[in-house]
């Protein structure tokens, strides 16, 4: 056998592979430049907005009604500013009507 032809095949296969080898390094670094690092996160800032009073809203003796029957019992509460609430109750009990009135949705209700 030709060892000169052998040795060219050898060196054109190898030239070949490094080309290949060399491409798909450089695909990989231009997609890893488009990649966003998932595990960081920025820092959150949550400022509140400052209000003219401490009390943001008061319920006294509130009863919701849809279709003319009341949907909770009397329910009686205040929110001041800071403060974080939690509204826990069944399926139907009110609780999403409560805060569409508190948000100033026009609901039936009695109380103040």
């Amino acid at each position: 056998a030709d060892k000169g032809y052998v040795g060219h095949k050898a060196a054109k296969m190898m030239k070949r592979s490094k080309s290949i080898e060399a491409r798909q390094q450089q695909t990989i670094e231009q997609k890893s430049a488009l990649l966003k690092n998932v595990e960081t996160a920025e820092a959150l800032k949550i400022q509140p907005l400052n209000y003219h009073t401490d009390l943001l809203a008061s319920l006294s003796n509130v009863v919701v009604y849809y279709d003319g029957i009341s949907v909770c019992e009397p329910v009686s509460f205040e929110i001041r500013q800071g403060e974080r609430i939690v509204l826990d109750g069944k399926n139907g009990s009110g609780k999403s009507s409560l805060l569409k009135l508190v948000v100033g949705q026009s609901i039936d209700y009695t109380g103040t």
